[in-house]
């Protein structure tokens, strides 16, 4: 077997290359040849800038951390996967030992591990070691095309949980992106009677529809005004914030009905913006973040499997893992139209 692998090796520009290949050093771990692994709007900045958050990238640095697979060996200890399943990976690996770990709330784990977050090396390379813990076996009929998904369909679980979204509830959703439409499918999925997406892109715009929730274009209405048109003057049990834009996060409470919740997903430009305090506060309205995910990757796969979610209208481009320059080059300049940009190893 050999290892090739996509180096970040400046701002915006990749380098394919040969790789060392991993081998499997503890009991615990597996070794998956990559099959999919999805370009994430972090990625798309690391790439563009050389940081994400709290992250520098260290040329040259692997990233990519939307990841499926086929295992192709397994350590002495493993038992829940075998080589020739497919799996999905959830990438971050927390430490299992911490208060948060214990609370189960490991995704706040403070000594948490995640794949392709500098300088943890990523999954964009043809074979990757990952603790078997966290490899997810997909059940037949589900290929590892979907399977490369389950890392934003559970942030969107995730969010769903958060907000607490519940049978015949009406939600609305900031942003049409890929964390949007997943948000949009766990809502489905959890009952929900009426989604409303806000978004200007005519591609998510359409991609929305075709999920079944209704759209207002903010470039061409008045969202609030729309949206107590649409909820008989009561507005949203949920509103979901998933476009990280401040003017979008500080029009979330004008949306939401008194007593509701605000769902924030995204992750904007600033680390402090504005909130439309008095709004929230007459409405006694409860705000939840959104840190990644828990305890949702095995729901997430039998909900793809029996048809409750979906990755269609999500997953919009595919490139070959040697293309991966044009890969970044189209999903960054084509932000309309490429929603989920795959790349196949």
């Amino acid at each position: 077997m050999k290892n090739r692998a996509a180096y970040l090796v400046g701002k915006k520009q990749y380098e394919v290359r040969d790789a060392p290949m991993p081998a499997i050093a503890k009991d615990t771990d597996v070794l998956v040849k990559m099959e999919y692994v999805g370009v994430c709007g972090a990625d798309l900045d690391m790439w563009e800038t050389g940081r994400y958050g709290i992250f520098d990238v260290d040329y040259p640095q692997i990233i990519g951390h939307e990841a499926s697979g086929v295992v192709v060996e397994v350590g002495k200890a493993v038992t829940n996967v075998k080589p020739g399943d497919k799996v999905a990976m959830e990438p971050g690996i927390p430490c299992g030992a911490c208060p948060r770990c214990v609370a189960g709330e490991y995704n706040l784990c403070p000594h948490v591990v995640f794949k392709g977050a500098p300088p943890v090396t990523g999954c964009n390379q043809m074979y990757v070691i990952h603790p078997a813990q966290w490899c997810f076996v997909l059940p037949e009929g589900l290929g590892t095309r979907d399977g490369a998904l389950l890392e934003p369909l559970a942030v969107g679980m995730h969010a769903a949980n958060q907000g607490g979204v519940s049978m015949g509830d009406t939600v609305v959703i900031c942003g049409g992106g890929t964390i949007g439409l997943c948000a949009l499918n766990a809502c489905k999925a959890k009952g929900a009677a009426k989604i409303i997406v806000v978004e200007q892109s005519p591609a998510r715009i359409q991609a929305a529809q075709q999920m079944g929730a209704t759209v207002i274009d903010f470039s061409k209405a008045d969202v609030a005004e729309r949206v107590m048109e649409l909820t008989g003057g009561c507005g949203a049990d949920v509103v979901m914030e998933a476009s990280g834009s401040p003017k979008a996060f500080l029009l979330c409470p004008r949306l939401l009905r008194a007593g509701g919740t605000v769902a924030c997903i995204g992750l904007g430009p600033k680390p402090v913006i504005e909130i439309d305090y008095q709004t929230a506060i007459y409405k006694e309205a409860t705000f939840k973040t959104v840190c990644r995910y828990r305890h949702v990757y095995p729901s997430c796969i039998a909900g793809l499997a029996a048809g409750l979610l979906s990755t269609k209208g999500i997953i919009t481009h595919e490139f070959g893992c040697e293309s991966i320059q044009e890969a970044y080059d189209f999903a960054f300049g084509n932000k309309d139209i490429a929603i989920k940009t795959l790349v196949k190893y």
